[in-house]
This record gives C-alpha cells, structure tokens and sequence, in this order.
C-alpha cells in the first residue's frame, strides 16, 4: 500500500476517508441517474471536482515518495 502517513494521519484513516467519500458521491450520482435528474447534481458535481483534486495529488505524492523510498 502506499505510504501516505506524512501528511500527520495514519495511512489507513486517509486510505478509508477516500473509499467512503468516493463511495458517498458514486451513491449520490446514481440516485441522481435513477431518477433523471441531473440540475442539481451538476452544481454538486463542481464541488466533488474541486475537492478530489487535493485527495489525487495527496495520492500522487505518496506515489512518489514511496518510489524515492524505494531507490535509496
């Protein structure tokens, strides 16, 4: 797994956050398919864009930390 503990967390309470914030807006969206009413959802889907961008570069940073860990 990668290692993401250098942001002050333990690596399985940031790993967990993600799941169950993806799962929560995945859930989101297909109710919001079900019943074809996507107005709303497109304003809501602005703040889930903006919001992953932090949880993908924190990813990407433990990907490459892991990796420079990996050379030495």
């Amino acid at each position: 797994m990668i290692n993401l503990g250098n942001f002050g967390l333990p690596n399985e309470w940031l790993w967990w956050g993600v799941v169950i914030y993806y799962a929560i807006m995945l859930w989101v969206l297909f109710g919001a398919l079900c019943r074809r009413n996507l107005e709303p959802v497109t304003k809501f889907m602005w703040v889930f864009v903006i919001v992953s961008v932090p949880f993908f570069g924190m990813i990407f940073y433990g990907i490459l930390s892991s990796v420079d860990s990996l050379d030495a």
